[in-house]
């Protein structure tokens, strides 16, 4: 990256509920952001994944069992994994850094993408540590410069971000990535498909692709490590509390409430029984009206 000049690696510290609000920022959601949909679809998944799967799962898989080849026992991963890592970070804290990347006009994260529900909404934290990286030609500008970033500038620097760095199944990754009209090419490393996928909407989106002959080679880093799955594989059973009770869900000590076809956290439930149990009343002489007449806005937005 130094040879280049081309990419810049950006860290900081954000409170966790702001950054969920740049994963939320999608504003036509009806769900209070992306996330309480996600979860929601993944409960009505779960729900239906018989107990023998769920037996299975504790008592005999391994963790080369717990991929998307298999559905439902992916599932169980999924949601075993956003437990094992609440209980992990309450007592250990956040350890890896969050990578960010941008997808289109949101902010997401790879790694760190079952890691963002328990640190910034279902437990948010004080403080979330995340890092970006920056090309100038993806995106002029990032999100993370609101925020008080620094630029780390050393590999010294960077690794230090990495308390498990020596650990036996840490991994840093690089890869060329090359963007073209028709998609994108990671020269099969599985891996960086979620940098590549959602920088490609990004070109997209915003018209920096301009024709068929358009190629764009991207040096990018990245880590991956295997701390999670030995933990989780030494305390399978704590899956067990993971589980549909009275009508409600529960994900160990969150509860989720079904409310009009939607899995709510309880922290979030916050819907009246009706509008006649509030004492707040409409006053229409004393209403104040807004009226967006800007054309250049879509009309989803202007009509909001």
């Amino acid at each position: 990256m130094n040879t280049t000049g081309r990419a810049k690696i950006l860290r900081c510290t954000v409170q966790g509920e702001h950054l969920r609000s740049a994963y939320d920022c999608d504003t036509k959601s009806s769900t209070c952001g992306h996330m309480v949909g996600l979860l929601s679809r993944m409960i009505d998944r779960f729900a239906e994944v018989p107990d023998s799967v769920k037996d299975y799962f504790v008592e005999k898989s391994m963790p080369n069992e717990w991929n998307s080849e298999n559905e439902q026992l992916y599932l169980c991963y999924q949601f075993y994994k956003l437990f094992w890592l609440d209980q992990d970070i309450e007592r250990n804290g956040q350890e890896a850094p969050v990578q960010l990347i941008q997808t289109g006009r949101n902010v997401a994260s790879h790694p760190g993408s079952d890691k963002k529900f328990v640190i910034t909404f279902l437990n948010p934290l004080e403080d979330v540590k995340c890092f970006y990286i920056w090309y100038p030609e993806l995106d002029n500008t990032p999100w993370i410069w609101t925020q008080g970033y620094e630029e780390v500038e050393t590999p010294e620097e960077f690794c230090a971000m990495f308390p498990q760095i020596l650990h036996n199944t840490f991994e840093l990754e690089y890869c060329d990535v090359t963007f073209t009209q028709e998609g994108y090419d990671t020269g099969g490393n599985n891996h960086f498909k979620p940098f590549a996928s959602g920088v490609h909407k990004g070109l997209q989106k915003y018209g920096t692709i301009t024709g068929g002959d358009y190629s764009l080679t991207l040096p990018h880093l990245s880590y991956r490590d295997g701390v999670h799955r030995m933990g989780m594989f030494a305390d399978k059973k704590l899956f067990r509390q993971i589980r549909f009770e009275n009508g409600d869900f529960y994900l160990g000590k969150y509860k989720f409430v079904h409310h009009n076809g939607v899995w709510y956290p309880s922290r979030y439930f916050h819907f009246p029984k009706s509008l006649n149990d509030t004492h707040w009343k409409y006053i229409e002489s004393r209403a104040l009206f807004f009226e967006n007449t800007r054309p250049c806005i879509s009309s989803h937005r202007r009509n909001q």
